[in-house]
């Protein structure tokens, strides 16, 4: 799994501000799953690092990914949040940046593909702040021997609020083996080079299947 951004040209994705209960991950209307990952949802034991290396695993589904050199500082830490979204947020700071990308990959749990049909919306729920061009999320789907991509832009100032923003994967579209499907992560991707890192007060995964046409 990688978090590099290699990142084709960005498709636009179905946004839709909304706001998230207290303690509880974000679901949309008709969501059939939601799933808020280990850093935002309890406090975590060696949470603050000071240099992270890529590939470093914050938890066993939450790892930090960059290309900068040694001469930066990168460091990590999670804020306790009595009145936000979450109970926990995640800060990223970058000192001196030299890299292309910064970035989180999510490795969603085997519930996010049970049952998972084409007709599905997969989206990413964000309350942040960041400085920079906003965040690309990919998601990636393993099945069989493929490996299916698809990327969304978050602009910037999107969920800066404790509101956020939910950003959707419609997989109509889309061509895939959903009886193979064997792996799904989500790469969160800060790619502006001098990224100052960001704040992640909330980020939460979810799926419902989409409206018929």
């Amino acid at each position: 799994m990688s978090g590099r951004a290699d990142m084709p040209a960005p498709r636009a994705g179905a946004e839709v501000v909304a706001r998230a209960a207290p303690g509880v991950p974000f679901r949309p209307l008709h969501c059939d799953w939601a799933w808020r990952p280990a850093p935002w949802a309890s406090r975590l034991s060696g949470a603050a690092v000071d240099w992270v290396q890529s590939g470093h695993a914050l938890t066993g589904d939450v790892s930090l990914h960059h290309d900068a050199s040694s001469a930066c500082r990168i460091a990590c830490s999670q804020m306790a949040q009595p009145e936000g979204p979450a109970d926990q947020a995640l800060s990223l700071t970058a000192e001196g940046f030299d890299g292309s990308f910064l970035s989180l990959a999510l490795e969603l749990p085997p519930a996010a593909w049970q049952g998972l049909r084409p007709d599905h919306l997969l989206g990413v729920w964000l309350a942040l702040t960041e400085e920079g061009g906003g965040v690309y999320l990919r998601l990636n789907i393993r099945h069989g021997p493929n490996h299916l991509q698809l990327l969304r832009h978050v602009p910037p100032g999107r969920g800066a609020d404790a509101g956020g923003v939910l950003t959707e994967f419609d997989l109509i579209c889309t061509p895939f083996n959903e009886k193979r499907v064997s792996q799904i992560w989500c790469d969160l991707i800060l790619g502006d080079e001098g990224s100052s890192g960001a704040v992640l007060r909330d980020v939460s995964l979810t799926r419902r299947p989409r409206a018929a046409i």
